[in-house]
């Protein structure tokens, strides 16, 4: 098989299998348990579900900032640099494949490593709001939780967890991700 593509270039579309190695779990793998990610319409719903989703998800974002490209982010990118592929599309959200050096990438699911305001548009690092969640909750993104495949980690108690609001016009922040429930924005599959 390989044979008969040796001289074609290729197009790829990467999953969450891709990144498992660089230490993030997926929704589907081996021995994966069953969990329900946030939905859009979930976080959408009022300030309860943001206050549990940005807990989690700034504890998570401790851990996932950290992670590395793995072999095969590394190696798609050496196709990508001999001119063997098109392109690459990914469904993660992790930015690994831009780490590893893709120049021609489409992140089809965002980035976890920006935020949107849901109100304005106002796209921002996510290292921002991280350093500002940080402020507002001293000490809290070093607790000890397992990690979940989106980015955050399992979290019961999230109460007291102080939320961040838009820098420029105080609206809700959401990573710029699609959530589960929510379309894939269409300049992205343009």
């Amino acid at each position: 098989m390989i044979y008969l593509l040796a001289d074609r270039t290729w197009l790829v579309l990467t999953g969450a299998g891709v990144s498992t190695d660089s230490g993030i779990p997926d929704y589907r793998g081996p021995g994966s348990p069953v969990r329900m990610p946030m939905t859009y319409q979930d976080f959408i719903r009022g300030p309860e579900a943001q206050q549990r989703y940005w807990a989690r998800a700034h504890v998570g974002w401790s851990r996932m900032r950290t992670a590395e490209p793995n072999a095969t982010h590394h190696q798609l990118a050496e196709l990508e640099r001999e001119g063997r592929l098109t392109g690459l599309i990914t469904q993660n959200v992790d930015g690994l494949h831009s780490r590893a050096g893709h120049r021609d990438l489409v992140d089809l699911h965002g980035r976890i490593d920006r935020v949107i305001c849901l109100d304005c548009r106002t796209v921002s690092p996510r290292s921002e709001l991280h350093a500002r969640l940080t402020e507002l909750n001293p000490g809290y993104d070093t607790r000890s939780a397992e990690t979940a495949p989106d980015g955050d980690v399992l979290l019961e108690d999230t109460a007291a967890f102080q939320v961040a609001d838009c820098r420029d016009c105080s609206g809700r922040l959401k990573p710029d991700v699609v959530f589960f429930g929510e379309n894939v924005p269409k300049d992205r599959v343009e």
